[in-house]
């Protein structure tokens, strides 16, 4: 499998939403998973195969440049992510490139994984980021 395709302008937060503003470290786009980095106190792209990226905070809702305010959506019942997905399936922080989001079935050795969420429909999802915090072993 691959990482999910994004539509930035299809990425929504739901009437329950939970939206934190935040100002971006780097260069972010909606739909994409961000973590707070404590040093600075910025939102950055999460990366599932950095033990200190990977951990993200939420999904961006807006995008945005180094220095310029965000939203970040961390936790909703009822969230469009902009992309296709299948009703079950469950969400990560990808590794393909920063601040991907991809299916669980994508989870490799190497990988610190944090999932996002879970397919409610085929353009829905509950997002509630929960992190792991170790990373996957070689078998």
């Amino acid at each position: 499998m691959a990482a999910k395709v994004i539509t930035a302008a299809n990425v929504l937060a739901g009437p329950n939403a939970r939206i934190t503003p935040v100002v971006y470290g780097e260069t972010v786009t909606a739909g994409k998973a961000v973590y707070r980095k404590a040093a600075d106190g910025r939102y950055y792209l999460a990366d599932a195969n950095d033990a200190t990226k990977h951990a993200a905070a939420g999904i961006a809702l807006n995008g945005g440049a180094a220095g310029q305010p965000g939203s970040v959506v961390t936790e909703d019942d009822d969230f469009t992510p902009g992309c296709a997905m299948s009703i079950g399936e469950i969400l990560v922080v990808g590794a393909e490139a920063t601040g991907d989001i991809a299916p669980s079935a994508d989870l490799a050795e190497g990988w610190y994984p944090t999932v996002l969420g879970v397919a409610k429909g085929t353009t829905k999802m509950v997002l509630k980021p929960v992190a792991a915090g170790a990373v996957i072993p070689a078998v």
